[in-house]
C-alpha cells in the first residue's frame, strides 16, 4: 500500500492530480475492454480514443515533469 501511495505522489510528496486522473482513466479503459470481451458489447471508438488520449497526455506530462528544471 505504501508503494501505491508513493506512485501517486509528485516529486515534492504531494498527491499528483495528473497521476490520479491517468490511473482512473486507465481503469476505465481496462473496464471497457474487459466488458467488451465478457459481455460482448461494443464501446464507441471515439470515446475509447478520447480516453486513450487523456492517458497518453497524462503520462507524458508526468514524465516531462520529472525532467523539467526546478
Amino acid at each position: 500500500m505504501q508503494y501505491f501511495k508513493q506512485i501517486m505522489q509528485d516529486n515534492s510528496g504531494c498527491p499528483s492530480s495528473k497521476r490520479w486522473i491517468t490511473g482512473l482513466f486507465s481503469v476505465a479503459l481496462c473496464t471497457a475492454f474487459i466488458s467488451s470481451i465478457i459481455l460482448n458489447t461494443k464501446a464507441d471508438p471515439e470515446i475509447v480514443h478520447a480516453i486513450m488520449y487523456v492517458i497518453i497526455t497524462g503520462l507524458g506530462m508526468t514524465g516531462a515533469e520529472k525532467f523539467a528544471p526546478k
